[in-house]
């Protein structure tokens, strides 16, 4: 989500902060999309979003029991993705997130009407 608070997050069960960092990614990412194709500022800026990428788990794993939970994400590599080849939903919300800051850079930067020194910020 938007910020944590690292105690908060250990009383919150497990499958609950996975999707809530699945819902956060997912409206970052229409928000992309959305401001795109209309040739608007997004809504959404990557200058204050947390960046909490979802683990590369799909939604059985994430509702798992904790054995089969903790199987499933003890194959993924230390950032979280799926090391077995597999691309699921997980893989391109993460994905999407990657491309989703870019995409709003360069939105700020086609959107801007401060064009000096443009070749600078492209940079």
């Amino acid at each position: 989500t938007l910020s944590h608070n690292a105690p908060e997050e250990k009383r919150i069960p497990f499958f609950l902060l996975e999707l809530r960092k699945r819902l956060v990614a997912g409206a970052y990412s229409i928000d992309k999309q959305l401001a795109t194709f209309l040739g608007r500022p997004p809504q959404i800026s990557w200058r204050y979003y947390d960046v909490q990428f979802p683990l590369d788990l799909s939604y059985e794993e994430i509702l798992a029991e904790p054995k089969v939970r903790e199987a499933a994400i003890s194959l993924l590599d230390k950032t979280g993705w799926n090391t077995q080849g597999i691309v699921g939903q997980a893989a391109w919300m993460r994905i999407a997130l990657l491309i989703g800051s870019t995409r709003e850079q360069i939105l700020e930067l086609s959107l801007s009407r401060r064009i000096e020194d443009l070749p600078r910020k492209v940079q």
